[in-house]
């Protein structure tokens, strides 16, 4: 029986979404919960997501996730903080990293402990773990708005450049300062050094996703065709890539400056990395992804996230999980199992759900299978 050499090997919940009370004991094998819709898959899939930085696969506020009961007179009562543990093993060291919400000051924040010790931030989890997800919900990504691919790329790009999550946050920090500043009061020196922070992190983001997606290209290139190739460009707003950083920060403030009076009418920032976009383009059909047929828009997703589990397999650094939520029921037989064939070798964890047990027999001597129904898990 062969086994990963990373992994999750033990995870503990605690009023996480159904589960009051959860432990499961697991090898580095990768997991097949499978059981009745409803019955708290996903949710075991979005506990491990907060092992990234952010607010899991679903994107939800911290306190949506807590524990809700309910009382013998039909109400409900809502737990106040919830808790994520899990051991994984990784280069034949065990690492213990913990989560949770703690209620503070009357906000919500989530504290993460690595080996016992606090985290002073959410992005330096990049460095311990690289989580990859695809649900149900990402099916739509090349329809919706340019927002939803910019928050794909970046959480591709946290697992091979963990300062990325750190220049993301300060970024978003001095936008929302900025444009504080432009309704209270236009002090002209302090708009002057919060743009100087824009430019500096916004260059340093987009630079950070247009070398990631040069690696993801050259990656996707080495794979077996089993989806099209995605072809993906980054469309950026600044400069240009005959220009020197220090050059495209300089433009960029000018911008910044120049736009300050119609950006304090709008109450938004009118330039920088958050006008940015995914581009993605069917090659052989030169088609654009929007374009595309709902099946096609599915195998060109599953591309990019091969070609990033791919690079995340062969970089060694930090724990690889791919989390893949009814990803695999809606392939069809052939295709599913060329899939399998390739995430195997990868020696990555995958964790994935579906409500046909069947669809993974086949594989049952590379993956352990859990049945889940209640909020109660069992071995198969």
């Amino acid at each position: 029986m062969v086994f990963n050499t990373s992994g999750v090997k033990r995870l503990v919940l605690q009023n996480f979404r159904n589960y009051h009370s959860l432990e499961l004991a697991v090898d580095t094998r990768s997991v097949a919960l499978t059981g009745p819709n409803g019955a708290g898959k996903t949710n075991i899939l979005e506990s491990l997501s907060f092992l990234s930085p952010g607010k899991g696969l679903r994107n939800v506020g911290l306190s949506d996730v807590t524990y809700t009961a309910s009382t013998v007179d039909d109400n409900q009562t809502k737990s106040s903080s919830w808790s994520v543990f899990t051991e994984l093993s990784h280069a034949g060291d065990t690492i213990q990293i913990g989560t949770a919400l703690e209620p503070h000051q009357g906000r919500d924040r989530r504290v993460v402990k690595v080996n016992g010790e606090f985290l002073k931030k959410q992005s330096d989890l990049s460095s311990q773990c690289r989580v990859i997800w695809v649900t149900p919900l990402m099916d739509r990504l090349f329809i919706e708005g340019a927002s939803s691919r910019r928050k794909f790329l970046d959480r591709l790009v946290y697992g091979h450049d963990p300062l990325h999550a750190d220049y993301v946050a300060r970024y978003e920090k001095a936008i929302k300062e900025r444009n504080r500043i432009l309704e209270e009061s236009g002090d002209a020196l302090w708009l002057d050094r919060v743009e100087e922070e824009v430019a500096n992190a916004s260059v340093r983001i987009t630079k950070a996703r247009q070398i990631f997606l040069e690696r993801l290209m050259t990656m996707q290139s080495t794979l077996t065709p089993i989806f099209p190739f995605a072809e993906a460009l980054l469309s950026s707003s600044v400069g240009d890539k005959t220009q020197s950083d220090e050059e495209k920060m300089s433009t960029l403030q000018s911008l910044l400056k120049q736009f300050r009076g119609r950006d304090k009418l709008t109450g938004r920032c009118s330039v920088g990395a958050h006008k940015e976009d995914l581009c993605v383009i069917f090659q052989s059909k030169n088609r654009a992804a929007d374009q595309c047929s709902t099946g096609e828009q599915k195998a060109l997703l599953l591309s990019l996230i091969l070609a990033s589990v791919k690079l995340i397999a062969t970089e060694q650094d930090g724990v690889p999980l791919l989390l893949l939520d009814e990803v695999i029921a809606h392939l069809d037989e052939d295709r599913r199992a060329q899939l399998f064939e390739v995430l195997f070798e990868m020696n990555i964890q995958i964790w994935m759900t579906g409500t046909d047990a069947e669809i993974f027999a086949k594989w049952r001597e590379k993956i352990q299978h859990l049945f889940v129904k209640n909020a109660i898990v069992q071995q198969l």
